[in-house]
């Protein structure tokens, strides 16, 4: 019995071991190249409509078991296409892939180890009515099949993918974009396991090209991509995410999760310190361009995040910080360069309430060859039809570079320094249409070695402080109100003839908007000083502690109306001499007023005063004293009266002692 059974255990190790080595042979045999590369074929033949050519298939089954490693060399699908560039459309040296078939086999995972291509070459084309050189599968597929996709595996493990060497030509006519590269490099690492995913991708190539609509975006730049990703219940974590193209590079993490309302993100970023000038030069021309003679340099840096959700109707928002050094801007016509920029970068996006977005420069500096600023610049309203801004800034100018902005037929020239802070609040369209009614502007200047003329007319001062508001409280003069004060030496003049000079004068002047205006214009002034000379002519005049007050209001509707002006002159002593004539005058007192007549808005009406409490007049030998003298006088104009001197009906009254 038991040599029966031996004989039986020895018949079975025989069978079993023969149908081993039948069961290796027939798979050496199926796995030979030949057969192998005869397989693929007739797979080819059945799943492709295009001609191909495969070099050489090998299978390794027996050097790694139970590693598969397959390599498959000068792989090529060949399909000329009009309007293609090349009759290739997918060529390659070689690919290369290890798998771990007992894992596949018992546990249902799916581990390759590695997968390598390399030297690919892919040129695809879309012509104009959207067809393509790539559409060569036979795949036949249930239209009403809508299940879901789902994995024959309880895990995927890609340990290394590795494509090297790539050369990529894409171009689709129907969407007129193209985009091309000699090589593209890319490694990307994947584990699948239990609704988890772990991922890595790298991706590279030094001369990436893109071109959208005849603009081009990307012209043989750098591009360096590192996605380190996890997804796991509906939500995907990036660790330092890396997005380098040439110069730039932004790095991020956080996470964006999959909700029924859409994609809720939660990501951080940050950039490294950025040169501006070869960013702008990446932008294509057609999206946004610099005009013509402006330039802009210098280093910039960011950080911010971006928080909300995202679907049809709702984007997130954008917050970024960051900082501006060392940059400057300069512009040919007029000649301008702002140098030594930096600031502090505030920028909230939000593209929900289009009106809520805003750029903040926080602790702004800047300088031209000889003037500075320094403060801080607020935009608000940044993707609405008009932009707010609002500047706060502390200034040192040189006026004589003021000259560059004024129009070159506006003969004017400034003279000296403005030191002082200067507030604005205006809308970008009241800026380009100079609407200055609807602007706020407040400065306080100190004013050093002033000099101003305006055609025939001139302002000299050695120091003072101007005070400037737009608009003006009052509701005549409206534009604006500014006033020159303490002044120790201030010196005016008009053409050849009249000169004045003002000691410890003030100067007080309002205007009504004269830009814009199509119905009035009115404007005011005040005048206070401890002395005043004035020459005019063979005329001179020295006037102590003078006061002045004068106001003009012209009708632009009605051209037949008066206009209304009234001055008011007063001085503690007034010393004038003509040749043999002097003239010396205590306390005078000058009033003057021409208004509309209530009845006839054409005929005037006039009403003067004048007073003083002592006259010396002497005219060579001859002198004339009084205490004092009053005069009054009123003239009303008659329109119906074609005779000049009967038109006025003047009284005169005199007081005399």
């Amino acid at each position: 019995m038991k040599k029966a059974l031996s004989i039986i255990a020895q018949v079975l190790a025989y069978t079993i071991s023969l149908l081993v080595l039948a069961f290796v042979v027939v798979l050496a045999l199926l796995l030979h190249p030949k057969s192998l590369q005869s397989l693929v074929q007739t797979q080819a033949d059945k799943y492709l409509n295009c001609t191909y050519e495969i070099g050489k298939i090998d299978l390794n089954l027996f050097r790694d078991f139970p590693q598969l490693e397959i390599e498959i060399k000068e792989f090529y699908l060949l399909n000329p296409f009009e309007g293609s560039s090349n009759d290739t459309l997918l060529g390659l040296e070689q690919m290369k892939a290890s798998l771990h078939l007992g894992k596949l086999l018992f546990r249902q995972e799916l581990v390759i180890d590695s997968f390598l291509i390399d030297r690919l070459n892919l040129n695809a084309y879309i012509d104009n009515n959207g067809q393509s050189n790539y559409d060569i599968l036979n795949l036949e597929t249930d239209p009403n099949d809508t299940s879901s996709l789902s994995l024959p595996f309880k895990s995927i493990q890609l340990g290394q993918l590795c494509l090297q060497q790539a050369k990529i030509q894409y171009t689709d006519n129907a969407d007129s974009l193209s985009t091309h590269t000699s090589r593209l490099d890319i490694g990307l690492s994947f584990n699948y396991q239990e609704q988890e995913t772990d991922c890595l991708l790298r991706l590279f190539s030094p001369d990436l090209s893109l071109v959208m609509d005849g603009a081009t975006y990307l012209d043989k730049d750098s591009l360096e991509i590192k996605l380190p990703l996890y997804f796991t219940d509906n939500k995907l974590k990036l660790q330092k995410a890396l997005l380098a193209l040439n110069h730039i590079k932004l790095q991020s993490s956080g996470s964006i999760e999959f909700q029924d309302q859409g994609l809720l993100f939660d990501l951080d970023f940050e950039t490294n310190q950025i040169s501006i000038q070869p960013s702008l030069a990446m932008i294509p021309t057609d999206l946004v361009s610099l005009p013509e003679g402006v330039c802009v340099e210098g280093l910039f840096e960011l950080q911010g995040e971006i928080t909300g959700h995202y679907n049809d109707s709702v984007m997130p928002e954008v917050l970024l910080f960051g900082s501006l050094e060392n940059s400057s801007f300069s512009y040919n016509d007029p000649a301008f360069d702002l140098k030594g920029i930096s600031t502090g970068l505030e920028i909230f996006v939000d593209l929900n309430q289009h009106k809520t977005s805003y750029i903040l420069l926080s602790d702004i500096t800047a300088k031209t060859h000889k003037s500075s600023a320094e403060g801080k610049v607020l935009i608000n309203d940044l993707l609405a039809d008009d932009m707010q801004m609002e500047l706060d800034l502390n200034l040192d100018l040189d006026l004589l570079e003021i000259k560059a902005f004024l129009p070159d037929d506006m003969d004017i020239s400034l003279i000296g320094r403005a030191k002082g802070p200067g507030k604005a609040q205006f809308y970008l369209s009241e800026l380009m249409e100079m609407n200055l009614q609807q602007m706020h502007v407040q400065a306080d200047f100190l004013l050093q070695n002033f000099k101003g003329r305006y055609e025939d007319y001139a302002l000299e001062t050695p120091r003072g402080k101007l005070s400037l508001t737009i608009p003006n409280n009052n509701s005549l003069t409206s534009l604006l109100n500014a006033e020159l004060y303490q002044c120790q030496s201030l010196h005016a003049y008009m053409d050849s003839s009249l000169k004045a000079e003002l000691q410890q004068a003030d100067v007080y002047f309002e205007l009504s908007d004269v830009m814009t205006t199509t119905d009035s214009i009115a404007f005011s002034g005040k005048l206070n000083a401890e002395k005043a000379f004035v020459w005019y002519d063979q005329m001179e005049a020295d006037m102590l502690n003078p006061k002045a007050e004068m106001a003009m209001q012209m009708d632009f509707l009605d051209s037949t109306s008066v206009s209304d002006l009234f001055f008011d002159v007063e001085a503690s002593r007034l010393y004038g001499q003509m040749d043999s004539i002097q003239l010396n005058i205590q306390n005078p007192v000058a009033k003057m007023q021409m208004q509309a007549q209530d009845q006839d808005q054409s005929s005037a009406r006039i009403t003067a005063d004048y007073f003083h409490s002592a006259l010396n007049l002497r005219y060579g030998q001859d002198t004339i004293l009084t205490e004092s003298l009053g005069i009054k006088a009123e003239a009303t104009e008659d329109t119906t009266e074609e005779q000049i001197l009967l038109r006025w009906n003047p009284v005169l009254e005199v007081f005399l002692q």
